[in-house]
């Protein structure tokens, strides 16, 4: 390997002229000379390489057109072009600072077995910088910290080239696809965390982010459901997975009974990611909150009401629901 490893920064982009070269810059801007931009464009109108022409033309970024098809497919379409020793992706409308690649790849090289490394950010919201991990933690606790809390944001991490070069975004995701992706790599010895804020993130009233809403809960249930299959010999990361499992349903089910969206209760009565599955501290949970949601709809009980009528007759070692929904 090159004393400067390379290092591809995939940006996937649509529509969002106004940010695109900020993002570009901050890339251009690393004291770090060993570098490969790709930016994908997924179907903006006017196509990005408008506002990127400078760019393109001088050879500085590798500019990719398609079809709208989506963030993840985007992404994907890139990592088939990268040819980096290590990844990162930015959204088209954050930043990095200057010393961003430098940091990250040198604790990535100290250390062979680390598949991914990542960094603090500031997180800015009209003009307003706070950090966006405000508390220390082990490296060995992280994998745990990130089941619960999405506490990374993608655009801080610095993957191995080795680690991704057959994992894939999931284009049937709109929404946490990228913890998806992160949740697929990371394992309890494999990260590394700089406490170092080496980023900007932009948050914008049209982040989905920002926006808790049912369906973002609902693929939260997807991610952990997938997780499980990965996790379930491990008794220890299986109960964490599961206690995570139940906290989402809560919050997709709480979305119904605010909303009184009877298509939201149909989506999460039919949501079954389980099949295979029987038999399984995972299923039986599932079998459980289905009966929580019909006690709520059918009898009109609160949501503590319908936990605890249910864990008076049902007394099972593996259902903790008291206290996770009430």
């Amino acid at each position: 390997m090159a004393i400067f490893p390379k290092i591809t920064t995939i940006i996937a982009t649509c529509n969002r002229p106004a940010f695109i070269k900020l993002a570009v810059d901050s890339i251009i801007d690393q004291n770090y000379y060993n570098t490969e931009i790709i930016v994908v464009d997924d179907g903006s109108s006017p196509p990005a390489s408008q506002v990127l022409s400078d760019y393109i033309d001088k050879g500085i970024i590798h500019y990719i057109f398609q079809d709208n098809k989506g963030r993840s497919a985007a992404r994907n379409a890139g990592l088939n072009r990268t040819t980096g020793d290590y990844v990162t992706f930015l959204d088209d409308d954050d930043e990095l600072l200057n010393n961003y690649y430098q940091e990250l790849v040198t604790v990535m090289e100290s250390n062979k077995a680390l598949k991914l490394a990542f960094c603090n950010c500031y997180k800015e919201k009209t003009g307003s910088f706070q950090q966006y991990i405000n508390d220390e933690f082990k490296d060995d606790n992280i994998f745990v910290r990130q089941i619960y809390s999405h506490m990374i944001p993608i655009m801080c991490i610095m993957f191995r080239k080795e680690a991704v070069i057959n994992c894939y975004f999931n284009e049937e995701l709109d929404f946490c696809e990228d913890y998806d992706f992160i949740m697929k790599i990371m394992r309890k010895d494999n990260v590394s965390f700089i406490n170092q804020p080496l980023a900007v993130y932009h948050l914008h009233a049209d982040n989905s982010v920002n926006n808790g809403s049912f369906e973002i809960n609902l693929a939260n249930l997807q991610v952990m459901t997938e997780l499980f299959k990965r996790h379930q010999n491990d008794r220890y990361l299986r109960n964490h997975i599961l206690t995570a499992y139940r906290r989402y349903f809560k919050k997709a089910l709480q979305h119904y009974i605010k909303k009184r969206n009877r298509q939201y209760l149909i989506k999460l009565f039919r949501f079954d990611t389980v099949q295979g599955l029987t038999a399984t501290p995972l299923y039986w949970v599932l079998h459980q909150l289905r009966l929580i949601i019909l006690r709520t709809h059918v009898y009109r009980l609160s949501l503590s009401q319908a936990a605890s009528e249910l864990i008076t007759q049902k007394k099972h070692e593996n259902l903790s629901l008291w206290g996770i929904l009430v």
